[in-house]
This record gives C-alpha cells, sequence and structure tokens, in this order.
C-alpha cells in the first residue's frame, strides 16, 4: 500500500509541476523574467550532464564550462558554415562533445581528488584559448555572430515564450533519459564505483569503462546545452565558457541537490534568479548572493531536494504515527 500511496503522490507531484510549468508564460506575463527562465533551463542541462559524473560517480570536474562552449560552438559552426538546421546541428554537437568527454576521461583514469580537478580547470583554459586563437573558424574574441535560430515545421524559435516551450520540453526528455539511465544496472555501476573503486572492481563492475562512460554522457548534456544556447541567443563569445561558469554550474548542483534528478535543474533556477533580483543591492548584490549560497550549504547540506525529502520525511513520519495512536 505505501508503494502504491508512494507513486500516486509521485504522479501529483510531477502533474503539479508540468502543469506550473506550462501555465508559467501565462501568469508571469514578463519577458525578462521568461527569458532568465530560459537561460536556467539552459544551464539546467549542463549541471544534469555534470550530476551524471559528479553525483553518482564522485567525480569533480570544475572545466564542464569547456564542454558547454565546445558544444555551443560546434553546433554554431555546423549551421553556419554548412547550413546545417540547427536542430540537426545540436544532436551532432551532444554526440561530438561525447567522444570529447570519453577522450578526456581516458587519460584522467589514474586521476583523484584535487588532481583529476586540476586537469578539468586546464582543460577549460585549453579550449577558451583555442576558441581565441583560431580565428578564422571562430573569429576570435569576437565571437560568432548570426547563429540561426531553432525552427520547427517552418516556425523559428525567435521568442522569449516559444524557446521557454521547446526549453522545457527538451529539460523533461532529458530528465527522463537521465532518470532510466540512473535506475539501470549502468547507474547502479556508476554509483558503486562512487561508494568503493576497488570493492567495485571486485565485484566485477569495470571501473575504467564507467568513469570514461560518466564523462562521455555529462559531455554530451553539456554539448547539448551549448547547442541550444547558441541558437537561442545568435551569438556566443568564448569569454562566455570560462572556468567562473564551471564553478557556477558546481554551485547549481550543489544548492539543488547532489546525485538528484531534479536537483540540477532547482539549482540552476535559484542561482540564476538570484542574483537578477539581488540587482537592487547594487555593489553588495555578490556579497548577499554568496553567503545566502554560504548559509544554504552550511544549514541544507543535501540541497533544497535534500530539504524536501527531509520534510517529507518527518510529515510522513507524523501521519504514520498518528493513524498507529488511533489505531490502538
Amino acid at each position: 500500500m505505501r508503494g502504491v500511496r508512494h507513486k500516486s503522490k509521485s504522479a501529483w507531484l510531477i502533474a503539479g509541476v508540468a502543469a506550473a510549468a506550462l501555465l508559467l508564460p501565462i501568469i508571469a506575463r514578463n519577458e525578462y523574467f521568461i527569458h532568465l527562465m530560459v537561460m536556467a533551463l539552459v544551464y539546467g542541462i549542463v549541471a544534469m550532464g555534470l550530476n551524471i559524473l559528479t553525483g553518482y560517480t564522485g567525480k569533480l570536474s570544475l572545466g564542464h564550462a569547456g564542454f558547454f562552449g565546445l558544444g555551443a560552438y560546434v553546433s554554431a559552426l555546423l549551421s553556419i558554415k554548412l547550413g546545417v538546421p540547427a536542430l540537426v546541428s545540436i544532436v551532432i554537437a551532444g554526440v561530438v562533445l561525447f567522444f570529447m568527454g570519453v577522450l578526456l576521461g581516458l587519460p584522467t583514469l589514474r586521476l583523484e581528488g584535487h588532481y583529476l580537478s586540476i586537469v578539468t580547470i586546464g582543460f577549460n583554459e585549453v579550449i577558451i584559448l583555442v576558441l581565441i586563437n583560431m580565428r578564422s573558424l571562430t573569429r576570435g574574441p569576437g565571437g560568432l555572430r548570426g547563429i540561426p535560430p531553432i525552427s520547427i515545421g517552418g516556425f523559428e524559435l525567435v521568442s522569449d515564450v516559444s524557446q521557454y516551450y521547446f526549453a522545457v520540453i527538451l529539460v523533461a526528455i532529458l530528465l527522463w533519459l537521465k532518470s532510466k539511465l540512473v535506475k539501470s544496472h549502468v547507474g547502479l555501476a556508476l554509483r558503486a564505483v562512487m561508494d568503493g573503486e576497488v570493492a567495485s572492481e571486485a565485484c566485477g563492475v569495470n571501473v575504467a569503462y564507467y568513469r570514461v562512460f560518466a564523462f562521455g554522457i555529462s559531455a554530451m548534456y553539456a554539448g547539448i546545452g551549448g547547442g541550444v544556447l547558441a541558437h537561442f541567443l545568435n551569438y556566443i563569445s568564448p569569454y562566455s565558457f570560462q572556468s567562473p561558469e564551471s564553478f557556477a554550474l558546481l554551485g547549481m548542483l550543489v544548492v539543488g541537490g547532489i546525485g538528484t534528478l531534479a536537483g540540477p535543474i532547482i539549482g540552476s533556477i535559484i542561482m540564476t534568479l538570484l542574483p537578477e533580483y539581488l540587482r537592487a543591492f547594487a555593489d553588495f548584490r555578490l556579497i548577499i548572493n554568496a553567503v545566502l549560497t554560504i548559509v544554504l550549504l552550511i544549514k541544507v547540506p543535501g540541497g533544497i531536494v535534500g530539504l524536501f525529502k527531509s520534510l517529507a520525511g518527518r510529515i510522513g513520519r507524523r501521519s504514520s504515527d498518528g493513524l498507529d495512536t488511533a489505531g490502538r
């Protein structure tokens, strides 16, 4: 009965979130807010990928903005130079970035902890230098302009509302695929790697394979997010994907909840909206944002999703205690 009741609650929760997401543009009626939500959802896609690597295998990457930028440039260049439709170029960018993630994952198999973090930071910086100096292809520091928008059936996604609905649908699809991956034997193997590589190998888990696979999948999500961003903004610059963006992505993950399905999306929304609505505090907004984030991390180490789970557990225990008391 508890399992059926839990599934029923989950179904109602999903339905409620879906309804809220679909009605948001109608309720908000604020173009700038909708634009911020679009950006938050795009960053949420990238954070979902980082969560697969960090949240389920325990490997910290501080260079994910490099994958993000590569995905944006691959998709943009395919559309500008070769005339590839935006949707197709975004998919290709995801595939290309999967192999780029594998290429980065292979030489880092023997690295752990801060050594791995340093290598990923270096990777991010190398990507930025390449994008700046390959002027004949990337147009250097000036970035790429005139990137064609996403077109579906001849309808171009140029308004914030149309981009928002596309981002919502894409996030839902990628979140569903991620849930299938996490619940499969692959997800179990990834969590086993995080719990202990030696013990995992003793149980027959190919640690090297799953570590590299996690790098590939996380980079694929970043590539898709980068491609979507390029075609939404119609302009990208190398300076938009520097190391601070990687730290921001990690912050979104921690605030939302590492190792959870919805955590990266919730964290990206909070970390995108919060700085904007603190602009009223002028020069103090960054300090306030940092302090609020630190307090949240200290008081709620499991992130927002962890807080919700804790509250739901307490309410469930109280209700069950009440039923037991009534039964007696």
